[in-house]
């Protein structure tokens, strides 16, 4: 073999290495870029997991402020009749001594001319 046949092979053994080299680098790249990648699929799914708990967690809370606001409606309906009723009541009694005092007005007229 010639020296300059030798020179060449040994040139492209050398650009063999040389691309193979590089594409190691690259592919520990893309390994270092796989990992970042999966660090953050992790912490969007920790985040996602976290949303959902909150989401559960306002569920919860609107849910209860429902049931509030129902037993606030069915106290405020039933305070209204017994209201209404004592109104209904007072205004019985009211009309009641009025009629009286109008009648002891009259018995009073009554006598007063005699």
């Amino acid at each position: 073999m010639s020296e300059a046949m030798f020179e060449r092979i040994l040139n492209e053994l050398k650009e063999i290495k040389t691309e193979q080299q590089e594409m190691k680098a690259q592919q520990q790249e893309m390994r270092a870029e796989q990992q970042e990648m999966r660090a953050e699929q992790q912490e969007m799914r920790a985040e996602q997991q976290e949303m959902r708990a909150e989401q559960r967690e306002f569920k919860q809370a609107l849910f209860e402020t429902l049931e509030t606001v129902k037993r606030i409606e069915t106290a405020q309906q039933a305070f209204e009749q017994k209201t209404n009723k004592r109104i209904d009541t007072l205004e019985s009694g009211m009309d009641l001594l009025n009629r009286r005092q109008f009648k002891l007005e009259v018995e009073m007229e009554m006598l007063k001319s005699h």
